[in-house]
């Protein structure tokens, strides 16, 4: 009986050792293999900077247009009442952006 029951606690242990090696002999190589292909990580790497560079561009354009109507409003809106704050407001409008590239003001923009 004593000895039935050595085997049996084995052979469960044993089992459960297959079946949690099994999972792990048939996943973990097959993650390796997936971050060991450079070409693929290469070409994912590629589409991100795609992407970004895609959202940067977006975002310059928004900034340069943000910033015209802005100097437009500033323009169109000034008088007696209201220059000290609109003469802080043009000092605070930057003349370039980050790529030093001047920012041009827009007529469509006009409000």
């Amino acid at each position: 009986m004593n000895t039935a029951v050595l085997i049996l606690g084995n052979l469960h242990g044993t089992l459960v050792l297959v079946v949690l090696l099994s999972y792990g002999l048939s996943f973990i190589p097959a993650v390796l293999w997936k971050s060991s292909r450079n070409r693929n990580t290469f070409y994912e790497g590629l589409q991100e900077a795609k992407r970004v560079y895609s959202e940067y561009r977006d975002a310059k354009v928004d900034f340069g247009q943000e910033v015209s109507v802005i100097r437009n409003l500033a323009k169109s809106h000034k008088n007696g009442f209201n220059a000290e704050f609109f003469d802080v407001v043009e000092s605070e409008i930057p003349a370039e952006d980050l790529d030093g590239m001047k920012i041009f003001t827009s007529k469509q923009s006009m409000l």
